[in-house]
């Protein structure tokens, strides 16, 4: 089990997880805006992924889920924009889970969480996403 976390101000960019095939890069900007992709270094992996979106005061959270099939490599999948701007339209908060396999049988789960505008106080940071990933790979 690995603890994957990226808790930076804006103008950071850096790979957070390369494992099993599995690629994942967070960026931060001004905003605070928080972007973390995916991609695989195995062609023809896959990747799946559903994630809850918090909401204004009041309302109900929203279940997400994307399904993502890497063709190729380098084809980036977003883990915190999915669908309309997940994390940007909820005020910056949301919770997901992944699962990535390559063809050979390599897989790589992660349950994650994401904030922009977090911990507050002289913590306080831009941007965070952290979680546990198991690889078997």
């Amino acid at each position: 089990m690995t603890a994957v976390d990226f808790r930076e101000n804006a103008g950071v960019t850096r790979v957070i997880y390369t494992r099993g095939g599995l690629v994942l890069t967070a960026s931060c900007t001004a905003g605070p805006n928080l972007e973390v992709g995916a991609m695989t270094t195995v062609d023809h992996s896959v990747l799946h992924l559903a994630l809850t979106r918090g909401q204004a005061a009041g309302t109900t959270a929203t279940l997400y889920e994307q399904k993502n099939d890497f063709l190729t490599t380098g084809a980036a999948q977003t883990l915190t924009g999915v669908k309309d701007g997940a994390l940007s339209a909820t005020g910056g908060h949301l919770q997901g889970a992944l699962t990535f396999s390559t063809p050979t049988g390599t897989l790589t789960t992660l349950t994650y969480a994401a904030e922009q505008g977090v911990f507050g106080g002289a913590a306080a940071k831009d941007c965070w996403f952290g979680g546990m990933a198991v690889t078997n790979g």
